[in-house]
């Protein structure tokens, strides 16, 4: 059974990203940009020197691991589904950077009695490598 008051206290590690060109092109190409060596449009993402940034790259930054398993969750680990993932930029992504994921739980929602439960969990992606103080680069992940 879900222990509700235990999740919503629940703390996570903070999860440091580096990433660099390389990172960003093999992102690009994981998701076939660059497949036609023709079109600048993809090349941009996939063999620039200083390639674009995919949006959806942040969406794979600095990730939790399965933190469900912990049997103090109360989750059955064998029932879980991604509802669903949102993600809001406030800036474009540089082609290289340092990143501080911070992730918090924003609500539980239990559907009834044997129908589960639904916990959100935001992301913060924060750039470390900005002198004058943070910025964020993510909302909900």
């Amino acid at each position: 059974m879900l222990d509700y008051e235990r999740l919503k206290q629940w703390r996570f590690p903070e999860i440091e990203v580096a990433y660099g060109p390389t990172d960003v092109m093999l992102y690009a190409l994981g998701l076939n940009l660059g497949s036609d060596p023709l079109d600048e449009r993809q090349l941009r993402f996939a063999a620039a020197p200083d390639p674009s940034v995919l949006p959806t790259m942040a969406a794979i930054m600095g990730r939790l691991g399965p933190w469900m398993r912990a049997p103090e969750t109360g989750i059955d680990y064998s029932r879980i589904v991604v509802g669903e993932v949102a993600l809001t930029l406030h800036r474009a992504l540089p082609s290289q950077g340092r990143l501080t994921a911070k992730h918090r739980i924003v609500g539980i929602h239990d559907k009834g009695e044997g129908r589960g439960a639904l916990v959100v969990v935001a992301r913060d992606l924060i750039d470390v490598s900005v002198v004058r103080g943070f910025e964020q680069f993510g909302g909900l992940i």
